[in-house]
């Protein structure tokens, strides 16, 4: 796991909230997960500012691939998916581009 991604369970998060807001802010990516799956994200407003343009792009993904099913993108990697939505990108078909 990277350096500036942190991965805590529930109690431990709630435990040591403080500790979490402090690394958060330092620039560190910390998941928490409720039952073993994620259930939250704790990242600094800055940080997330950087990555919001890339949430944008992943979410219009997403919703390219819910129009044409779920079956779209089984088997597919993220970088499948990806290089499909800037072909449709340059195209001028992707749905975030019909969009603006």
């Amino acid at each position: 796991m990277e350096k500036d991604r942190l991965k805590v369970n529930m109690a431990k998060a709630r435990a040591r909230f403080p500790e979490i807001v402090k690394l958060a802010e330092e620039g560190a990516i910390v998941r928490v997960d409720r039952y073993a799956k994620p259930a939250a994200v704790i990242v600094s407003w800055e940080r997330f500012q950087e990555m919001e343009e890339d949430i944008e792009d992943l979410k219009a993904v997403l919703d390219m691939n819910r129009e044409i099913g779920e079956h779209g993108i089984i088997g597919r990697t993220l970088e499948e998916v990806m290089a499909e939505a800037e072909r449709l990108d340059a195209a001028g078909d992707h749905p975030k581009a019909a969009s603006a």
